[in-house]
């Protein structure tokens, strides 16, 4: 059954994918869209959108919130992310380089990793580089 089409579900959706890479706290997504929505509507919006698979949800790096990215059309269910903790840059590993990872902790800990629920973080090319300069 397809899912009934709001204007702001549109324009959430819209938002969402207009930075594919970019996670958003539904705080966030309800200020950008506050012209439309409250902040309940976008809560239940993103709960409807995850549970359809158009979106992922994910703690953030300090805990204590969750964000969301749009992720429908990418299989991101079967590689490791990894996020830069200062500009929030997403970087999809590959399937070779995910297995490797896993398999390394695998045999060196005897423990499986959740795959579908792990992010990596640590710090892009680019804040690297800001950083040490």
């Amino acid at each position: 059954m397809r899912a009934y089409e709001t204007e702001q579900r549109r324009r959430l959706l819209h938002l969402l994918q207009s930075e594919r890479e970019r996670d958003y706290t539904a705080e966030e997504l309800a200020h950008s869209l506050a012209d439309i929505c409250s902040v309940s509507t976008v809560y239940r919006l993103l709960a409807r959108l995850t549970e359809e698979g158009a979106v992922r949800r994910m703690p953030s790096p300090d805990g204590r919130h969750s964000c969301y990215r749009y992720v429908q059309g990418h299989e991101c269910k079967e590689h490791l992310h990894l996020k830069c903790t200062c500009c929030g840059k997403m970087i999809h590993m590959n399937h070779d380089q995910t297995d490797a990872v896993l398999d390394a902790v695998q045999r060196g800990t005897h423990f499986r990793v959740d795959r579908e629920e792990t992010v990596l973080l640590g710090l892009c090319d680019r804040c690297m580089s800001q950083k040490t300069d």
